[in-house]
């Protein structure tokens, strides 16, 4: 299997969480390459050139005032025929605070920028939070509820290695050992 991951970003935070995912789904085997979406085009040549097809697309896309990166925007034109045949996932990065309302807003800012792509049907759409800068420089994010349920990071048990910090008001966050 071959994925693409892809993404959009201006201040490296959604750099960061494209990098975690295409780390996760080497970790399970899956060939990966990530890279910037004004630069997939190189990319998707490269893939082609071997042989291969994409078998998954992730799409990440920064949020600015209630907007998407114009990147992300430029990348699902540019690819529309390519990406129609292939599963394709979109995160975008939302609030940096556990604010449901924020999430929520958050939220059906993602929606309304793919309601602009009707011709996408996105296998998983979620929201990240902003990663958490922890003194030894890892990463730590938060995901929204399932699709239908959007909202504050779901609880759901720390992953190996990471200790559940407090609770705080609207969601819980973990950190790093």
């Amino acid at each position: 299997m071959t994925a693409l991951v892809t993404y959009a970003t201006r201040n490296g935070s959604t750099r960061e969480v494209a990098a975690v995912i295409a780390g996760n789904l080497r970790a399970l085997g899956v060939d990966v390459e990530l890279g910037e979406a004004r630069y997939v085009r190189g990319l998707t040549d490269q893939v082609r050139s071997q042989g291969r097809n994409w078998n998954l697309v992730v799409l990440g896309v920064p949020l600015y005032s209630g907007r998407w990166h114009r990147d992300a925007h430029r990348f699902l034109r540019q690819h529309r025929k390519e990406l129609a045949g292939v599963p394709v996932a979109v995160f975008g990065m939302g609030p940096r605070d556990a604010d449901l309302e924020a999430w929520q807003r958050s939220r059906k800012q993602l929606d309304r920028a793919l309601a602009k792509h009707d011709w996408l049907t996105p296998i998983a759409v979620t929201v990240f939070g902003e990663p958490i800068r922890l003194a030894s420089s890892r990463a730590v994010t938060c995901a929204t509820g399932p699709r239908s349920k959007p909202g504050p990071p779901a609880s759901s048990p720390p992953r190996p290695g990471y200790r559940r910090r407090p609770a705080t008001e609207g969601g819980s966050t973990s950190s790093g050992p």
